[in-house]
């Protein structure tokens, strides 16, 4: 489907970050280049990949690129610390680690502890310091579809956590993206293609991955992402868009419903 909008309207806009556009075909560029950068990492079909990394372009341009490689993406909550986030990096068999700059001693304090471990790649910093490579590194590999053989299915797309409320986080593994529920759901909404949804909740939970993300993909319409949910700023933001669509979790509503008419 991605790779359908990308052939059907490479000039059309897809997502909006902050002051920036990215059209369709920077979309599918930016996300080949980081697959065979990832690739040419030593990234392999079959193996996860961990995503420690908040609101951002490249949070995307990895989820998808570890998915053209039919390796399997694993977001984590940029919250995990100590020996939570262990246990998650170490119960998924993580063999590579993209974390963000402010959370990369994180990851170096625990790596003698977590032996899957083969790669690290830091988001919005430089290599050394427990990193082998950056971001930018990722991203200097050839626009062009990966060259990977994947003989058969490698079991799943991805991997999502539980928050571990009555024990340790669980891993909810994802054989594939059942679009069905989601495209329902969000065509009773009335969105219509080239419109734009919005969402500030983050990337690594299934409501801004799943029905945010991906369902603006389903229905051909531009995705808007927040960096964070701030009340202050929210309208301020789906105005900025031209949103016409949100989704809402928990208290949000009634959070919301107190900031001042505007």
């Amino acid at each position: 489907m991605l790779r359908q909008r990308a052939a059907d309207h490479p000039e059309q806009t897809w997502l909006k970050w902050k002051g920036e556009r990215y059209l369709w075909g920077d979309v599918l560029s930016n996300i080949q280049r980081a697959a065979n950068g990832l690739a040419e990492l030593g990234l392999r079909p079959g193996e996860r990949v961990a995503l420690m990394v908040g609101n951002r372009p490249e949070f995307i341009w990895a989820h998808f690129a570890v998915a053209f490689l039919g390796a399997h993406s694993v977001p984590v909550n940029i919250s995990q610390r100590g020996p939570a986030l262990q246990y998650i990096l170490a119960d998924a068999e993580v063999t590579t680690v993209i974390v963000q700059e402010d959370l990369r001693d994180l990851v170096v304090g625990l790596r003698p502890q977590l032996p899957t471990v083969r790669h690290t790649v830091v988001v919005g910093g430089k290599a050394g310091d427990g990193m082998d490579w950056d971001f930018d590194r990722v991203m200097d590999a050839p626009d062009r579809e990966p060259d990977v053989e994947v003989i058969e299915p490698s079991g799943g797309v991805g991997m999502m956590y539980t928050s571990g409320t009555t024990g340790p986080p669980k891993g909810v593994v994802a054989t594939q993206y059942d679009t069905t529920p989601i495209q329902r759901l969000l065509e009773s909404s009335g969105v219509r293609p080239g419109e734009t949804m919005y969402t500030p909740l983050p990337l690594f939970h299934g409501n801004a991955l799943f029905v945010s993300m991906i369902g603006s993909m389903l229905l051909d319409a531009q995705f808007a992402l927040g960096e964070r949910f701030s009340a202050s700023r929210f309208w301020d933001e789906c105005r900025r868009y031209d949103a016409v669509e949100f989704n809402a979790l928990g208290g949000m509503i009634s959070i919301l419903l107190k900031q001042p008419a505007r």
